[in-house]
């Protein structure tokens, strides 16, 4: 009877453990999710700037601008998260010293205020290389962590049901065999 009793306690535990570590890995799978989707935006960004320096179409600031927001929409569902904060810096940053001065540039160019030439040299001095590898450094480095996350919470998970099936198995056969020995000597 003690037996049964600690079986179906035990049981009672698991299922409250299994239920906090199944949010916690949701809860991972998310932040992984939004910090791709994060990255995404940044790399549509990039892309986009690029297609208006070149190509001056004025939609693509914009987009640029919707792109901006839904990235801060993302970042302030993440409040306190380390990568969201290390991208939100270096996406402000390609913002202020290249994005915003290279869309007044084609602005200027677009009004013939400046030619094609000095548009170019506004680019390399604005240093886009740097920035666009910083981005990709920092994207790297945000997915790497946020998909060791995820692994570690489902191995979290794989760890804790081979202890409660282990536990399961070693309370459990006492009491079938407690209730084999019950049911001999009644019959």
């Amino acid at each position: 009877m003690l037996t049964t009793i600690v079986l179906c306690l035990s049981v009672f535990a698991d299922v409250f453990r299994f239920k906090e570590l199944f949010e916690n890995e949701k809860a991972a799978q998310t932040a992984y999710q939004d910090k791709l989707a994060a990255i995404m935006l940044i790399h549509q960004s990039v892309m986009d700037l690029q297609g208006y320096v070149l190509g001056g179409d004025t939609r693509l600031t914009s987009r640029i601008s919707d792109e901006s927001s839904e990235f801060n929409t993302l970042l302030r569902n993440h409040p306190g998260d380390k990568d969201f904060q290390k991208m939100d810096e270096a996406f402000h940053m390609w913002q202020q010293m290249l994005a915003q001065p290279m869309m007044q540039k084609r602005h200027d160019f677009d009004t013939s205020a400046l030619n094609f030439s000095e548009m170019g040299i506004a680019y390399i001095q604005g240093n886009a290389p740097m920035h666009q590898r910083r981005l990709a450094e920092i994207s790297t480095q945000m997915l790497t962590d946020a998909k060791s996350a995820t692994d570690a919470a489902h191995a979290r998970i794989s760890g804790a049901l081979y202890l409660s099936i282990g536990i399961l198995v070693l309370l459990g056969l006492p009491t079938v065999v407690l209730a084999l020995i019950i049911w001999k000597t009644g019959t």
